[in-house]
């Protein structure tokens, strides 16, 4: 009686692996997104800048998410590098630089 063991790669690693890459790229897309929102919108009101910088907030939270997201099902790098620069672009870009204004932040 022999033992024997056969190593195959599992079906599903492959699948990951793409789902990663794929959330990997839409975070990005949407943290161009939220650069190009606050870069292209309107700042003269207060009004309006509110609504910018919280759009722009929105696309940054959406990227972190797809890409955290992304690396917890795959690992790849990529995608821990897109959330570690949505957390840096949130961080630079959030609510709080309303306060510049006089105004209160959302």
């Amino acid at each position: 009686m022999s033992i024997r063991f056969v190593l195959r790669q599992p079906h599903g690693l492959l699948a990951a692996v793409s789902v990663g890459l794929v959330l990997a790229i839409l975070g990005i897309v949407c943290l161009a997104a939220g650069l190009v929102t606050y870069v292209l919108g309107p700042k003269t009101d207060v009004g309006t800048r509110r609504g910018t910088v919280i759009l722009t907030w929105a696309c940054f939270q959406a990227a972190g998410l797809l890409a955290w997201l992304g690396y917890i099902s795959s690992g790849e790098g990529i995608c821990f590098a897109a959330g570690v620069m949505s957390l840096v672009l949130m961080h630079a870009f959030g609510p709080g630089r309303l306060r510049n204004t006089g105004e209160r932040a959302a």
